[in-house]
């Protein structure tokens, strides 16, 4: 499998060069940089004070910062290199590399996002007209998206259900009105309680993805006679698994291996169709997640484990695994596999799959993990 072979190291690397998180290679910079002003006999202060720097103290915390593998944008890296009589490629060149792969990470879930966005815009009259359908089943009303998002500041976040959505759209809350005062369903935003400022996104009657000034908090207010937005339990369907179940299409979502680069394999590794609930592997193997007792494989997120098969919570004690710089020890209790904002972490960091397309059944994610270990088989 992709990413398990070991190669041979040569004997002087690039700094970081065997490091593949970027938190890792801007420690291993880190130590370089600190390792070299020892064996020049600099102190840190005459670092600071030949970079120019008449208040030494500032100037030594902001070398302190480099040597601990937090490199800030207040000392120039070329005169900082210069100055320990480095050779700056190579200290530039890990620095640019951590930078590169810390870009890639955090937009490893855009795809996501993007995807269920285009779920919505496509699908938000079909939710307006099966309200009652949805609210009325809780595997449809509990449905969670990276896209369905409030983030108030000094309050916190609040992922939205499928249910609670719909009821607001139907209930003149979260709903805005663009230059022609034509109506906007809001499904995502931010901004601030106190000042009300903020931007938040919807969708027009058209179908387009509309952007509106204002707090989420502005359009949430109905007064008191307003009924409260229900509260739903979360749903181990996607929101591509609701609209195939309303009557509509929603495209499949691939998982693709990530390599040290943070860089997605060719081919995806498995893809996982909503229209049959089913995820396939690469070689062929094929689960379809059940519903209740239907189905081949029950598979059901609870928070602070995952439920294989119907059993008890329990966590993914994964093996040994060096895809995407995740080492062993970060891996051996997984069990808050998550999609956040799009893209799959565990408790210790972001995982090695990139995916394309909408997000998938929480139920997936662990069938994932278990896969790369082998916990998981066909039988």
């Amino acid at each position: 499998m992709k990413g398990r072979s070991s190669h041979e190291v040569p004997s002087n690397p690039p700094i970081g060069a065997h490091r593949s998180r970027p938190d890792q290679i801007r420690r291993a910079l880190g130590g370089h940089l600190r390792r070299q002003r020892e064996q020049q006999g600099l102190k840190r202060s005459d670092v600071a004070r030949a970079l120019g720097y008449q208040n030494l103290s500032k100037g030594c915390r902001r070398i302190v910062q480099w040597e601990e593998g937090r490199p800030g944008t207040a000392l120039d890296p070329a005169a900082y290199f210069a100055v320990l009589g480095l050779e700056g490629h190579d200290a530039s060149a890990a620095l640019a590399r951590a930078d590169r792969l810390q870009r890639r990470i955090e937009g490893l879930g855009h795809p996501v996002v993007n995807a269920d966005r285009d779920l919505i815009r496509a699908h938000a009259q079909r939710f307006v007209r099966q309200v009652d359908a949805i609210c009325s089943q809780p595997h449809l009303a509990g449905v969670r998206s990276p896209a369905m998002q409030l983030r108030v500041l000094w309050m916190g976040g609040r992922a939205l259900s499928l249910g609670a959505l719909v009821t607001a759209w139907t209930t003149d809350r979260l709903m805005a009105q663009d230059d022609h005062d034509e109506p906007v369903m809001l499904f995502d935003g931010a901004g601030s309680a106190l000042s009300g400022a903020g931007r938040c996104s919807g969708v027009d009657r058209a179908g387009r993805i509309r952007s509106v000034s204002g707090s989420p908090l502005r359009f949430l207010r109905g007064g008191p006679a307003a009924p409260p937005l229900p509260e739903c339990e979360a749903s181990a369907w996607s929101l591509a698994d609701a609209v195939v179940a309303l009557g509509g299409s929603a495209p499949c979502t691939r998982f693709h291996l990530l390599d040290e680069e943070a860089l997605p394999s060719a081919e995806p590794i498995a893809t996982y169709d909503p229209a049959e609930r089913a995820l396939t592997w690469s070689g062929g193997t094929r689960w379809r997640l059940g519903e209740g007792d239907s189905g081949d494989l029950r598979a059901l997120p609870i928070y602070g484990g995952v439920s294989v098969g119907g059993g008890a919570a329990r966590p993914l004690r994964l093996g040994p695994l060096h895809l995407g710089g995740l080492e062993d020890e970060e891996l051996r209790h997984a069990c808050g596999l998550r999609l956040r904002s799009g893209r799959l972490e565990t408790g210790s960091g972001w995982f090695p799959i990139a995916l394309d397309g909408p997000s998938p059944p929480p139920g997936v994610l662990p069938l994932v993990g278990g896969w790369l270990s082998g916990l998981v088989d066909s039988d």
